[in-house]
């Protein structure tokens, strides 16, 4: 498997990894192997997040961009990964050392109803700081 230099991308921090982090490695990646996995599903409610999309529809109309719900999981999930960044942190297993990211890049690939095979998607690289309608800026 090749080595990312993740530097390139942002800044990044490298961590040695702990006693029992080396010890649990192997014994989770078994697991991940070898149990079946299952996909959970949830409701949530997304009053308050409706009301906000209604509030920016003019502003994001104005911007010729469609508001969309994506648009807000995109931003929840940028400050997820900021708020625990070892969910996103990749090891390096030759220098036993966790590389905890200092950025966040989220990509959305997606086809479209007209398009099914189209071979790329929306590339989009939202930072905390954007607001949720920037995110669809791309569309």
């Amino acid at each position: 498997m090749p080595v990312v230099d993740f530097a390139a991308f942002g800044a990044v921090e490298r961590r040695p990894l702990s006693r029992i982090q080396k010890i649990a490695g192997p014994r989770l990646h078994a697991s991940w192997v070898n149990v079946p996995h299952v996909t959970q599903f949830d409701e949530a409610d997304i009053t308050d997040m409706e009301a906000t999309r209604a509030r920016l529809k003019d502003e994001a109309a104005s911007r010729n961009i469609k508001l969309t719900p994506l648009a807000f999981v995109m931003r929840a999930c940028v400050q997820a990964l900021q708020a625990f960044p070892h969910f996103g942190a990749s090891l390096d297993a030759e220098a036993g050392d966790l590389v905890v990211k200092k950025y966040v890049h989220v990509g959305i690939r997606g086809g479209h109803a007209e398009r099914p095979r189209r071979s790329g998607g929306p590339r989009r690289r939202p930072q905390g700081r954007l607001r949720a309608w920037r995110a669809n800026w791309r569309c």
